[in-house]
């Protein structure tokens, strides 16, 4: 596995190099913050195909800026780039946790099949997890208070490889999409039996149509969660 993500991640390179507008995305990956303030915030869900109301975003991805900056995290693995996505990912996050106090809540990074970990090495949507973990970790322990939220990486499962998202018309995005996941069954009740009446936030990088996400909360409402979310870095 570690021989196809190899050669994967060199010919991407080779392909596709970093571009002034990446450069000038991951330039603020030493602050974050910054990146936040500079990056324009996602138009609104209204011109989705699917409806969107229990979702968020946090970018334009219409901004080159944007764009890059995710297709690095994307295919390149960048920390640099994680580090922003993550950042701006928790900082949504624990302003919609602090609108609505209640029960900490479980992040679930949208999945992807076999096949796509063994041609890429990894989840983009894991590294932002791991990332908004990290900082939750930090802000919990410098304000002597307890974890808003946990990461589960195995509640939800791609059980249907599709081919890229990215290559297919609006149509063929909204239609091929379901079926596409299922909750894990033993996750699912190992959850509810420790966390009660979860409060699940499913993470992607992008929100095209949102028939992606829209499967993957209705695949995880039908597992009998009744508080479910989306949340992407970018729309």
């Amino acid at each position: 596995m570690r021989l196809i993500a190899a050669i994967y991640s060199v010919v991407v390179d080779a392909l596709f190099p970093l571009s002034p507008a990446e450069r000038e995305a991951l330039s603020h990956a030493r602050a974050p913050e910054e990146a936040l303030k500079a990056l324009p915030p996602a138009p609104s869900y209204a011109g989705t195909a699917v409806p969107l109301p229990e979702c968020l975003s946090v970018f334009a991805y219409k901004d080159e800026r944007v764009s890059r900056l995710i297709w690095a995290v994307k295919y390149k693995k960048s920390a640099a780039g994680a580090r922003i996505g993550g950042y701006a990912l928790w900082h949504a996050l624990d302003g919609a946790l602090r609108s609505a106090p209640g029960r900490p809540a479980i992040v679930v990074p949208m999945p992807i099949t076999a096949r796509r970990r063994r041609e890429r090495g990894f989840n983009q949507c894991e590294l932002l997890a791991d990332e908004m973990a990290r900082i939750e970790n930090e802000a919990a322990a410098r304000q002597n208070r307890s974890l808003a939220f946990a990461v589960d990486k195995k509640l939800l499962a791609r059980v249907r490889h599709s081919s890229r998202q990215t290559l297919k018309g609006r149509s063929d995005r909204i239609a091929g999409a379901g079926g596409v996941f299922a909750a894990d069954r033993k996750a699912a009740q190992r959850l509810k039996s420790s966390a009660g009446a979860a409060r699940i936030v499913v993470i992607d990088d992008v929100i095209t149509t949102g028939s992606t996400m829209r499967e993957a909360i209705d695949a995880l409402k039908a597992a009998g969660f009744g508080d479910v979310r989306g949340l992407s870095l970018a729309h």
